[in-house]
Formats: structure tokens, sequence, C-alpha cells
């Protein structure tokens, strides 16, 4: 777990029985910080994916219309937050539909600390 993450956000995802992610939002927003339903669901523990980007998750499915709506969240720093499902697979090769949630963590002066993301496995939905 990343030292540079505030207290109260690491309690939270130790806290959490939805699987979190955090990554940075600078750069490839690598990722600073996941939490064990994270692991459990994808099986990737916090020293496979720290410092990745999560794209690693989707191998190489083709993705094309959850990646374009993930990278304009991205490039529009007014756009709160995206929601799409998305395939993903876990450390064992095994896919899955995740339902991806991700929100811009904000400091008290509105910039943009961190990406949040939230996964839930949706695949027998």
């Amino acid at each position: 777990m990343s030292s540079d993450v505030p207290r109260p956000i690491v309690e939270y995802f130790e806290q959490s029985r939805v699987a979190l992610a955090l990554a940075a939002a600078e750069g490839d927003n690598h990722l600073v910080l996941v939490n064990t339903p994270f692991s459990r669901l994808t099986g990737f523990e916090p020293e496979d994916v720290v410092g990745r980007n999560c794209r690693l998750l989707q191998r190489d499915a083709a993705n094309i219309e959850p990646r374009a709506r993930l990278r304009e969240f991205l490039a529009r720093p007014t756009q709160p937050n995206v929601r799409t499902p998305i395939v993903n697979f876990r450390k064992d090769g095994t896919p899955f539909v995740n339902l991806l949630y991700m929100s811009r963590l904000r400091s008290n002066e509105g910039e943009t600390r961190y990406i949040f993301a939230s996964q839930f496995d949706v695949s027998r939905s």
C-alpha cells in the first residue's frame, strides 16, 4: 500500500467488501492501491498490479466501446465518472464481465488526486 495515499482512503479500502482500485491521476494512471476483494476477484495480488495500469486486466479483448468510454472519461476532466461493462481476465486467464465504475477523487482545492474504481463481476447477470 502506498504511503502517499491518505489514511482515510486506505482504511476505506481495507474495510470495503467491494473490489476497489485506486490509480494515479497523472501519467499512465498506474495503480497505487488495490484491496483484498480486488485480489479475490481478479487473482492479482497488490505486488502484481501496483505500479501498472489496470488495462492489464483486459489482455487482448477488443472492448472497443468500453475503451472509448474510458478514454473519453480520462480526457475530459469535467466528467465526474463513468460506468461500463468491460471484459476482463483473471490472473489465471478466466474471462469475466466487469461492471467498472470510475470516478475522480479531488482535493479540497478541486484538483484530481486519484482515479477511484470499483469492480463487480456481472458475468451471470
